[in-house]
């Protein structure tokens, strides 16, 4: 007997119920910890819509003011709003299950083509990533994008794996339909799954060739593939409508930053280790590539081996194999994301748009299935794959408890600034209008403090959330606060140090008791 015939092999029950225990476990331990900090801005531009829109309508209206995404994320949050609680834990909740669920449906996929072991070693690669951990844990829309993007490309494989078996009809077109419905989901989430259907279409194209299947199969999946991507598109098309002729046509996010190879090529490293390994995101936002080696060079050096390691699995795997499987590893490692990269970089090009890691959410789920390949396919590289897994497992252990990676305290400051002020405090920041129980919130971002509202609010005392000075390197809005503060006839009352990530800076109506 052979030493693999005495090898026990891994069922895909059992595989399954390991996974769906580990997902569990890990459920469980990121939830724990969804109240540990606070909100921020761009989970704000999400949440400030939701909680104070009177209806669907009002909702998508209010989407258009603050955002540049269609209403996905926002429409979900808003039917789940008076279900669960109106905290950090409620309004996160939502995207830490659908993280979840996209893992599933990712190791599915997996399995479909790796086996019990590939769908196994997918689903924990990917619930280990700190990179997915970061959005899984925070309100907005791209946890719900992964498993748009996950369901997608479950859903192509398996109408592509009709049509070769030559399924009837109607079970093809069950396929076709979801595949369908899960573009138009991301369509609805975020704009760039554009980029993911131009994917898709790729490597249907590579598949057809690298693996020469008969005409009439190709012919098929030709025409299903069309009718599963002009089905998305019907779906997206009353937004596109709405937002041309009615709402008007956002500009685009409201601050840019140059376009630099040094931030390009820190986007493989993010993909893998997130943002809670070496530099945090305010040390990413201030300081320049030589600066951040410089600070971190133990966990830059190991990143980088890590990636040079996954690289080398890469070529492994693309050099071709014994079996009809590794034809079509180059598809999906090197073409795929050779194609899915070229949009979003001419975008950043053409209208000085701050490409950013989550951008490419749509082709992160290569990350943990080249892992996943690996571990499969090419034995020799389990010890790699291995060492990079705990990285990537210590990294998320310090995004969930190491304070250096926690989002700034804008929750304590609010708190704070509300028990040190008069009747009537105004407070200036980013998720402000979430916390504010007496006096006014307002998001400092979209409101002048010299306005009409802020001025005419018969405020006792006016605070200023002081934050991502990257964004204000002058202090244009700080000084413009103090101003206002001054037609307000109030004096500067101090300046607080004590929360993480911000300086909280009072002004107090000249009289006014503390």
């Amino acid at each position: 007997m052979s030493p693999e015939a005495r090898t026990p092999r891994l069922s895909r029950r059992v595989a399954l119920a390991v996974l769906l225990a580990a997902l569990g476990a890990a459920t469980l331990l990121a939830g724990s910890r969804l109240r540990a900090q606070s909100l921020w801005i761009d989970e704000a531009i999400t949440l400030v819509p939701v909680t104070a829109a009177g209806g669907p309508a009002d909702l998508i209206t209010r989407v258009r003011r603050l955002d540049t995404q269609p209403p996905a994320s926002h429409l979900l949050l808003y039917a789940v709003r008076d279900l669960l609680p109106r905290d950090e834990i409620g309004w996160r909740l939502p995207s830490l299950l659908a993280a979840e669920a996209g893992i599933l449906m990712l190791a599915l996929l997996a399995g479909r083509l790796l086996g019990p072991a590939g769908l196994l070693a997918a689903g924990l690669c990917a619930q280990v990533s700190p990179y997915l951990l970061f959005y899984a844990t925070e309100a907005r829309n791209y946890a719900l994008w992964f498993l748009a993007v996950a369901a997608a490309a479950y859903a192509m494989t398996r109408c592509l794996e009709a049509i070769a078996a030559r399924r009837p009809p109607g079970a093809i077109a069950g396929w076709a339909a979801a595949w369908a419905l899960a573009n138009g989901l991301g369509l609805w989430t975020h704009l760039f799954h554009l980029f993911a259907l131009l994917v898709q279409g790729v490597v249907l194209a590579g598949l057809a060739y690298a693996l020469h299947p008969p005409r009439p199969v190709w012919r098929r999946a030709a025409v299903w593939g069309t009718a599963a991507f002009a089905g998305a598109l019907a779906l997206i098309l009353p937004w596109v409508l709405t937002v041309v002729r009615v709402l008007g046509v956002a500009r685009g996010v409201g601050w840019t930053r140059p376009f630099a190879s040094a931030s390009l090529g820190y986007i493989p490293f993010a993909l893998v280790f997130g943002f809670s390994f070496g530099p945090d995101l305010r040390e990413l936002h201030i300081r320049p590539a030589m600066t951040l080696l410089a600070t971190h060079p133990l966990a830059m050096g190991l990143g980088a081996l890590a990636l040079a390691a996954l690289l080398a699995g890469l070529w492994s795997v693309c050099r071709g194999g014994t079996d009809a499987i590794d034809d079509v590893a180059p598809v999906l490692f090197l073409l795929a994301p050779a194609v899915g990269i070229l949009g979003p970089v001419a975008y950043a090009f053409a209208l000085g748009f701050p490409l950013v890691p989550r951008h490419l959410m749509f082709l992160w789920p290569l990350v943990p299935m080249l892992q996943a390949w690996l571990w499969v396919r090419r034995k020799h590289f389990r010890p790699a794959v291995g060492a990079i897994v705990a990285l990537q497992a210590f990294a998320c252990g310090a995004l969930l408890f190491a304070p250096a990676y926690a989002k700034d305290d804008e929750r304590g400051a609010v708190r704070f600034a509300e028990a040190q002020s008069g009747g009537r405090p105004v407070i200036l920041g980013d998720a402000a209008p979430l916390y504010v129980a007496r006096g006014a919130g307002f998001m400092k971002a979209y409101t002048n403090p010299g306005s009409a509202v802020v001025l005419n609010s018969g405020a006792t005392d006016l605070w200023l959330v002081d934050n991502r000075p990257w964004e204000d390197p002058e202090g244009t809005l700080r000084d413009r606060t103090a101003r206002a503060s001054e037609r307000l006839g109030m004096t500067e009352a101090g300046a607080y140090e004590q929360f993480r990530g911000l300086v909280l800076r009072h002004w107090r109506r000249r009289g006014e008791a503390r």
